[in-house]
């Protein structure tokens, strides 16, 4: 079931897959990313950013598995945020159509370098 993002207290927000963009935050979501006020959505995101490569496996994988259900994610994400990048213990959950995923930012989880993860975006 997909969660309405400005009910939820954590940062919480709406990813449509194909663009990337930012379609729906709450207010710590929007701090989050550096957004300081919701008419700037959608708000572009980078599509090579980790936390979207990593929700993109997990979801089509998942779905091919699963049929028409749509479960639930928990997964460490690294998201590329205005404050730099950050690891965020994330659930999340692809909406009926594949097209949208809502992530709920759980807690910051210290930062480590990862080979599968880099932190910071690819020069280029």
């Amino acid at each position: 079931m997909l969660t309405a993002v400005t009910a939820i207290d954590t940062p919480a927000f709406v990813i449509r897959l194909d663009g990337p963009d930012l379609l729906d935050a709450n207010a710590a979501a929007r701090d989050l990313w550096g957004i300081t006020n919701a008419t700037e959505l959608p708000f572009a995101i980078d599509p090579n950013m980790p936390a979207l490569r990593a929700i993109r496996s997990e979801t089509e994988a998942a779905t091919a598995d699963a049929g028409s259900s749509q479960p639930e994610f928990h997964q460490n994400l690294v998201f590329w945020t205005h404050r730099g990048a950050q690891r965020l213990a994330s659930h999340y959950q692809l909406s009926e159509d594949g097209a949208r995923v809502t992530v709920i930012i759980e807690e910051a989880i210290a930062s480590q370098q990862s080979a599968t993860a880099p932190l910071e975006p690819a020069a280029g």
